[in-house]
Order: structure tokens, then C-alpha cells, then sequence
């Protein structure tokens, strides 16, 4: 039985002193201005579990939170990460517009030479320290495009990526600016 997960707009997940998991399996809305906050040692887990399904997270404000997608296409637009992180096995992933405070964004393992990652439009990360604001592993194409990255100790981390096989029809698309 595949059932369907809906999180309205305005919806707030909180987690006190130990780990909220949401696994989605089956198929799901996410509304927008949603809100993920752990405190007190506490985190918030969004585990996307399912290789079919584009989602798309417009205006969520994550707070030591963790977003772990393993489906086909996730979109982050217009949202706050602070102290969170973005995990992407496998699938697409497009962000845009979007603030990482002591946050990442950790793409890796690719299933097939078509998959990309995209971070464009005034996405600004700010004050990692330990890990690199963007890390980008066995992933075929990427596009970093107008992003700030500042006060960490790492900006960008790129191996064995940017891979795509040489076709007449098909360019790589891996480039900053």
C-alpha cells in the first residue's frame, strides 16, 4: 500500500532533547513556510525515501534540522537553514534563493550520468566550521552560480565529480560563477 503524506502550509515540527524523524515512503506535499526546530539537543530529521518522488520545500525555515533526500528531484527555494544541513544520495536537487547559517549542503553518489546538482540564485552560506559549506561527491554535473560562501573553514569540496562521458549532443554542465 503506497500512502500519500501531506504537510500543510505554516506546519512546525519540534523536537526536545532527542531526534523527530518524518520518513516519507510513498508520496508527498510539502507547504509552504514550514518550520523544523530541535532544541535542547534535539534535531529534526525530513528523510525523503523514495526515488520517485520531485518535492519541494518553498519558504521551510530549518533549525538543527537535517534534510535527507534520496528521491528524484528536490527543490529548496527561498528557505533558512541555520545550524542544518541538506543530505542528497542519488537524486536532482535544485536550490535557489536560500540562506545556510552554520549550515551545508552534502550531495553524493549519483545513480546515472544525467543526475545534477544546482545552487543558484543568491544562496549565501555563512560560518561552518569543520566541514565544507558545499560538498559534492560522485555527482556528474553541477552548477554553482551567484553564491557567497564566507566565514567558514571550508567553501566548496569537489571529488570525482563533473564526470559526464564525451558526447556530441551532450555538453557538461559543471561550472561556478
Amino acid at each position: 500500500m503506497n500512502g500519500s503524506f501531506t504537510i500543510e502550509d505554516f506546519a512546525s515540527f519540534y523536537s526536545e532533547g532527542g531526534f523527530c524523524k518524518i520518513i516519507i515512503n510513498g508520496n508527498s506535499v510539502v507547504g509552504t513556510n514550514t518550520i523544523y526546530t530541535g532544541v535542547d539537543d534535539g534535531q529534526v530529521w525530513v528523510v525523503i525515501n523514495n526515488q520517485n518522488l520531485d518535492i519541494t520545500f518553498d519558504q521551510a525555515f530549518l533549525t538543527n534540522s537535517v534534510i535527507i533526500g534520496y528521491n528524484n528531484l528536490l527543490n529548496v527555494t527561498n528557505s533558512t537553514f541555520s545550524a542544518s544541513g541538506l543530505y542528497g544520495l542519488n537524486g536532482n536537487y535544485d536550490i535557489r534563493n536560500t540562506e545556510f547559517r552554520n549550515s551545508f549542503v552534502d550531495v553524493f553518489n549519483a545513480d546515472d550520468d544525467h543526475r545534477y546538482l544546482n545552487i543558484l540564485d543568491h544562496c549565501e552560506f555563512s560560518g561552518v566550521q569543520g566541514a565544507s559549506a558545499i560538498s559534492i561527491t560522485n555527482y556528474p554535473n553541477f552548477k554553482i552560480e551567484d553564491c557567497t560562501i564566507f566565514g567558514g573553514s571550508q567553501g566548496i569540496y569537489i571529488y570525482n565529480s563533473g564526470f559526464v562521458y564525451y558526447s556530441p549532443f551532450f555538453r557538461p554542465r559543471n561550472y561556478f560563477s
